[in-house]
C-alpha cells in the first residue's frame, strides 16, 4: 500500500512524447509538493490509470500511437470520470478549446507556457474540481436525506440501511455492496444488509478478519484495485476476479464502531474509485451511524423501559408477600381463642419483618451508591474471617434446600484493605443467589485463594446457568434474566448491581464464567497492593 506522504500528496500523471517539456513540468510541479508519473502515449497513459489512482491527468493533445489527447480524453471520462484532465496543446484555437472542453477537459494549456501559468491551472483546477465535487456530495446528502425522512417512520434497520446501501451504489456507480453491523454481545460484524453477489458474501466476520475485519481494526477507509495480490495484507485471500475496484469504509459513531460499508465495482462498470470517493462513502457511513444508533438506542429505551416496569411490579409483590404473611399471622394473634401455634405466628412475624428490611436496605443502598454516598470503611482485615461468618450464616439455608456446601479457603492468606460489613454483603448476594437458582441435591462452592497481585473469592454452583447474551447486562440495576410475573424466584434485580458496586469501591472486579445448564461461576478479584492502602488512608 502507498506510505503516508504519498497518500497526502496531489497524484499527476503527465501524458507527452516530447521529454524536454515533460521533463520540465515534472521538475516544476515536483518542486511543489505534487506527486507525478510520465508517460509518452495514451496507450500507456490508461495502463497505468488502470492500476493507479492519479487526482489529475495533464496530456498532449497530440500524442504517437492510435490515440491522440482527445480520444485519451474521452476514455478517461468514461472510464475514471472523477480524474481531472487539462490538455495541452501548441495549435492553440477557439475550436480546440471548445472541442477539449465540450468532451470534459476542465482546462486547457497552449504551449509554450511559463511554470507560474502552469501552476496556476492545475491549482485553479483542482480547486474548481474540489468544489464541483463537495457540492454533489450535500446534493445528494440533501436528496438522500429528504427521501429517507418522507419514507423511514414506518422502516426497519434492515429496510433503512438496504435503502442507503441503494442510494450509496446508485451515487458511486458501483455494483454490488454490503453493510455489517457489529454485535457488541457475539464481538462479531455481522452482515445486515447486501446487494449483489449475496451468496460470495461471508455473513459473519470476526474484529481483524479478512478485509472488512481489518477496516473494523484499523478505523480507516481503504480503497482496493484489481486483484488482491499486490496488498501484502491481502495477497493469500481468495481473489475475486470479477471485482475491478472496492471501497471500504468503518461505520463509526462518536468512535465507538457501529459497523462497516463495503462497496464494489466490476467489469461491468470499469472505473476505479478514487480518494475523492472517501468523502462520499463517509457520508453514508455517517448516515449509516445515526440509522444503527439509532435503532440500538431504541432498543436500549425500551429495555430500560421494560426493567422500570419488571421493577415496579417485583417491587410491589416482594413488599406485598411478606405484609400478608405478617397481616395473616396478627390476625391469628388477635383471634382470642388460645393459640398452640403462638410461637410459630411470632417467628413468621419476625422472619418476614427481616425479609422487608433486607428489601429495603437494598433499595436504601442503592440509593446512596447512585448517589456516591454509600460511606466505607477500610480497614486490614483477614478475608477468612468474612467468608467464615458467611459460612456460618449460610450452612442451614442449604442444608434445608439439600444442596452441598463445599468450603474450599486457603490457609495463611494475609489481610487486605476492605470494609468487611461491605464485603460480606457483596459476597452475600451471590450466595443467596446460588440458593435461588440452584436445585435440590446441587452442588455450591465457596472458595478462596491468593496470588502475586490478588485475592480471589469465587461462588461456584451448579444451577440453571446464564446465557452469554445476558452476561453484561446482569450487573445492571434491576435486571433480571427472567424478569415475569410467573417467575419461580423473585427478588428486586439488585443483588448483583450492589455487589459489583462494592467490589468496583474495592477496586476490583467481578468475573462470570457460565452456560446454560452447567452453573456459573462468579469470581471476585481484591487486589492486595498499596493501592488499597492509600485508599484506606484516604476514607479513614
Amino acid at each position: 500500500m502507498e506510505n503516508e506522504e504519498l497518500i497526502n500528496k496531489t497524484k499527476i500523471l503527465l501524458v507527452d512524447d516530447d521529454s524536454a517539456v515533460a521533463g520540465m513540468c515534472k521538475r516544476v510541479l515536483e518542486s511543489n509538493n505534487y506527486y507525478v508519473e510520465t508517460v509518452s502515449s495514451g496507450r500507456d497513459a490508461l495502463a497505468i490509470l488502470n492500476n493507479k489512482f492519479f487526482n489529475m491527468v495533464l496530456a498532449d493533445i497530440k500524442l504517437p500511437g492510435d490515440m491522440d489527447g482527445i480520444a485519451l480524453l474521452k476514455e478517461i471520462r468514461h472510464k475514471y470520470p472523477s480524474v481531472i484532465v487539462i490538455i495541452m496543446t501548441a495549435y492553440g484555437t477557439i475550436e480546440t478549446a471548445i472541442t477539449t472542453m465540450k468532451e470534459g477537459a476542465c482546462d486547457y494549456l497552449i504551449k509554450p507556457f511559463d511554470i507560474h501559468i502552469l501552476l496556476n491551472t492545475v491549482r485553479r483546477s483542482l480547486e474548481f474540481c474540489r468544489l464541483k465535487s463537495e457540492s454533489e456530495v450535500l446534493l445528494n446528502a440533501i436528496s438522500l436525506f429528504e427521501f429517507v425522512s418522507e419514507t423511514s417512520s414506518d422502516k426497519t434497520e434492515e429496510e433503512l440501511l438496504s435503502l442507503l446501501l441503494g442510494n450509496a451504489l446508485k451515487i458511486m456507480r458501483a455494483n454490488s455492496g454490503s453493510v455489517f453491523v457489529y454485535n457488541k454481545i457475539t464481538e462479531k460484524l455481522e452482515m445486515m444488509t447486501c446487494i449483489g453477489m449475496e451468496e460470495k458474501i461471508k455473513k459473519e466476520v470476526s474484529i481483524g478478519e479478512g478485509i472488512v475485519g481489518y477496516v473494523a481494526r484499523s478505523r480507516k477507509t481503504l480503497i482496493l484495485h484489481n486483484g488482491l495480490h499486490k496488498y501484502p495484507l491481502f495477497k493469500t485471500y481468495p481473489p475475486r476476479k470479477e471485482i475491478v475496484s472496492s471501497i471500504i469504509n468503518p461505520i463509526l459513531l462518536k468512535g465507538m464502531l457501529l459497523g462497516v460499508l463495503c462497496l464494489n465495482k466490476t467489469e461491468d462498470t470499469p472505473v476505479l474509485f478514487s480518494d475523492e470517493d472517501k468523502r462520499i462513502i463517509k457520508m453514508f457511513s455517517n448516515y449509516a451511524a445515526l440509522v444503527i444508533g439509532s435503532f440500538q438506542a431504541s432498543a436500549e429505551l425500551l429495555f430500560l423501559n421494560r426493567l422500570k416496569s419488571e421493577f415496579l411490579s417485583n417491587v410491589s409483590h416482594e413488599l406485598r408477600t411478606p405484609l400478608m404473611a405478617i397481616s395473616g399471622a396478627a390476625e391469628l394473634l388477635d383471634d382470642p381463642t388460645p393459640s398452640k401455634n403462638k410461637k410459630q405466628m411470632l417467628e413468621l412475624i419476625q422472619r418476614n419483618v427481616q425479609r422487608m428490611d433486607k428489601l429495603v436496605a437494598d433499595l436504601l443502598d442503592f440509593s446512596k451508591m447512585e448517589s456516591g454516598k454509600l460511606i466505607y470503611n477500610f480497614r486490614k482485615t483477614r478475608i477468612s474471617n468474612v467468608l467464615n461468618k458467611l459460612i456460618m450464616d449460610f450452612e442451614n439455608e442449604f442444608r434445608k434446600k439439600e444442596i452441598k456446601f463445599i468450603r474450599r479457603i486457603q490457609e495463611g492468606i494475609p489481610p487486605i484493605v476492605i470494609d468487611s460489613e461491605r464485603m460480606y454483603q457483596a459476597v452475600s448476594n451471590l450466595l443467596t443467589n446460588t440458593l435461588k437458582f440452584t436445585p435440590l441435591g446441587g452442588e455450591v462452592e465457596l472458595r478462596c485463594s491468593k496470588n502475586k497481585t490478588c485475592v480471589m473469592v469465587s461462588v461456584k454452583d451448579t444451577g440453571i446457568g446464564i446465557s452469554k447474551k445476558y452476561h453484561d447486562k446482569i450487573y445492571s440495576n434491576f435486571f433480571q434474566v427472567d424478569g415475569s410475573s410467573t417467575r419461580k424466584e423473585r427478588g428486586l434485580g439488585l443483588g448483583l448491581a450492589i455487589a459489583n458496586s462494592i467490589v468496583s469501591a474495592h477496586k476490583g472486579k467481578i468475573k462470570l464464567k457460565s452456560e446454560p445448564g452447567k452453573g456459573s461461576t462468579f469470581t471476585i478479584y481484591l487486589p492486595c497492593s498499596n493501592a488499597m492502602e492509600s485508599l484506606r488512608r484516604t476514607k479513614s
